[in-house]
């Protein structure tokens, strides 16, 4: 059983928090100064602490204010994330995606309105960077990485085969004549990091 929170006095503490004023707490919470105040009173006297310094012109916060009010901000900011999923009365799902910025521009970008079309209520974050990633520690529930697949962290699912392309500078592709002969008289150079992804 959780025990009692004083939701409002908490709100009203919050808000007086941050602009160090009753009254500017009381126009965002759309309340009277004096109210603001009442509640703040009730919180410090539960708490059994106080809270703020009245000073003429503002606040002032004590060092227990102030270790609660980063507590209180992260949560009410939590809340605030959570309940605008709910927005046209359906949970709108976050799927967050990592993936390397030329496929995303090249592949996936252009497909994106197909999966919006077909799951409209999931709300994708992509992310794009070359880096090998961990899932759990980014907070990713996907990522997509060209390579062997030799990722420890992960499950790894091979999507499809990426075929390689030969570019040369086109001075050299005038002097090409016959393009088979020319690539087997050639040397040419795969450069592969550390990490597994090959660039």
């Amino acid at each position: 059983m959780r025990s009692f929170f004083p939701l409002n006095a908490l709100r009203a503490f919050e808000a007086s928090a941050r602009h160090l004023n009753f009254t500017r707490a009381g126009l965002e919470l759309n309340v009277t100064q004096a109210a603001v105040s009442q509640q703040v009173r009730l919180l410090e006297a539960q708490l059994g602490t106080v809270l703020f310094k009245r000073l003429p012109r503002g606040l002032e916060m004590t060092e227990q204010a102030q270790v609660l009010l980063p507590v209180l901000t992260e949560a009410f900011d939590h809340i605030q994330t959570v309940l605008k999923r709910f927005e046209g009365g359906e949970f709108h799902e976050v799927l967050t995606v990592a993936t390397v910025g030329t496929f995303a521009v090249g592949w996936l970008l252009p497909r994106l309105w197909k999966f919006h079309e077909k799951y409209p209520f999931i709300e994708l974050k992509l992310l794009t960077n070359n880096n090998v990633v961990n899932l759990a520690a980014e907070g990713l529930d996907f990522a997509i990485r060209f390579g062997e697949g030799s990722w420890s962290t992960s499950d790894n699912t091979l999507l499809f085969d990426a075929p390689l392309t030969v570019l040369c500078s086109p001075e050299i592709a005038k002097r090409l004549k016959n393009q088979t002969i020319w690539l087997k008289k050639h040397f040419f150079v795969l450069i592969e990091r550390r990490n597994g992804i090959a660039g």
